[in-house]
């Protein structure tokens, strides 16, 4: 009993007190100088910009090392498209869980890895306001997270 008190504020405390604003209060100026990349691959196709945002209509982190996490909701399911440098990162072999707190409770997912893609399949689709907090180490052993609200 004693595990599940401290776990559940333990999860409570990631989903309030955890922003994105706080990994990037390391005085990151995301206003860095773009030229030294090969300009042809780092626009997208589609709008000549930047690759570094959500590519696939989602909510979008990047972290002050350029770790991107774009979450997209379908349906039931979740998914979270990895990148760095705007560039897929391969996920194979990471550990990440999603922390879902919606008024129901909080649930906890382990997270499937596919290429630079992490899912989990969902029991209902969430609701308006609902808090996710994706944690978890790569392949190389960096610690990411971010958080979002469903909008």
């Amino acid at each position: 009993m004693k595990n599940l008190v401290f776990f559940t504020l333990l999860s409570f405390g990631l989903l309030t007190s955890f922003t994105p604003s706080a990994l990037a209060e390391d005085k990151h100026d995301h206003k860095h100088d773009h030229s030294e990349h090969d300009q042809d691959k780092h626009k997208s196709s589609k709008s000549g910009h930047d690759d570094h945002g959500p590519a696939h209509g989602g909510q979008f982190f990047e972290d002050a090392k350029h770790h991107g996490i774009e979450m997209v909701l379908k349906d039931q399911e979740i998914l979270f498209y990895m990148t760095v440098d705007g560039k897929p990162l391969d996920m194979t072999g990471a550990k990440f869980k999603a922390i879902i707190q919606t008024e129901a409770g909080t649930k906890i997912h382990n997270l499937i890895s596919e290429g630079s893609t992490l899912k989990a399949k969902l029991e209902t689709a969430l609701s308006k306001g609902s808090k996710v907090v994706v944690t978890g180490k790569d392949s190389h052993g960096d610690v990411l997270q971010a958080r979002f609200v469903k909008d």
